[in-house]
């Protein structure tokens, strides 16, 4: 607005103002008639008169966009806000919606198993390395929560609780190179260790060592817990297999396996304390 009353439109109304005001008092002071000077007035301030309309309503109009501009803003800045709220509520939903999955594959689990023993949790922190091989959960031994627990996303095996304190634990996954798991492919019923290579860790898939060449596991088996061992309960998801390398070292065979998990967007686990 400081920037309006200083420009050069506006000093030329000011002074059209001016004389319009002087030649509108002359002309009242003369009273009106057609003498030679009412005449000279006239023809001098009456082009003035015009300008200074001019100038009025271009005043009056710059003062309306001010306002329109303000009453713009305004409105401008409530959609945004809407729109934030919004976005807020997706979220909201999104995650609730999840939730809602989680909690529906827990209860059929719960339904064919009812020895089972849950607890709920969240995912609070992952590995320092940024990789998903380790995640701590906001529940401890508070909650019950004890070292090999197993770690469940309905029926996939997300992986073991390997420390616990009063109100966290850590959790190594399926995709960590410390995690030893007996497994089998559901198809031939071959059975081996899952012990996943940390080159493979850092691609995002784990694996089954030590199989013999002659191995009838083949790409897209299913890979589920054997229940050797007494850590995990058995028939429990690990992935599928995504391909069979040639160890030449070991003269073995090694299984590629893609996790039934996707890490990268895992929020939510149930711990399971006993089965």
């Amino acid at each position: 607005m400081k920037r309006f009353f200083k420009n050069a439109a506006f000093k030329a109304f000011a002074v059209a103002a001016g004389f319009l005001l002087f030649g509108s008092l002359l002309s009242f002071g003369l009273r009106g008639g057609s003498s030679p000077l009412n005449s000279l007035v006239a023809l001098v301030f009456s082009p003035l008169q015009g300008v200074c309309t001019w100038g009025v309503n271009h005043f009056r109009d710059a003062l309306k966009y001010f306002e329109s501009s303000a009453a713009l803003r305004t409105e401008l800045e409530k959609a945004k806000n809407e729109v934030a709220a919004l976005q807020e509520r997706v979220v909201d939903y999104d995650e609730q919606q999840q939730k809602l999955s989680l909690y529906e594959e827990f209860l059929e689990i719960k339904r064919e198993n009812p020895k089972y023993d849950f607890q709920e949790a969240s995912i609070i922190a992952w590995s320092s390395n940024g990789s998903y091989d380790t995640f701590t959960l906001n529940r401890g031994t508070l909650a019950g929560i004890k070292v090999q627990n197993p770690v469940l996303l309905g029926y996939r095996l997300a992986g073991v609780v390997v420390k616990a304190d009063l109100t966290s634990c850590v959790v190594q996954t399926v995709l960590n190179p410390a995690l030893h798991v007996g497994v089998y492919e559901t198809a031939t019923l071959e059975v081996g260790t899952l012990s996943t290579a940390e080159e493979l860790s850092r691609e995002g898939y784990c694996s089954i060592q030590n199989l013999q060449r002659s191995t009838s596991i083949s790409a897209a088996g299913l890979i589920c817990t054997s229940g050797l061992g007494g850590v995990f309960p058995k028939n429990l998801i690990i992935g599928t297999v995504r391909e069979i390398r040639d160890d030449e070292q070991a003269l073995s065979a090694i299984a590629v396996i893609e996790p039934a998990i996707d890490f990268s967007n895992l929020r939510d686990v149930f711990v399971l304390r006993a089965f």
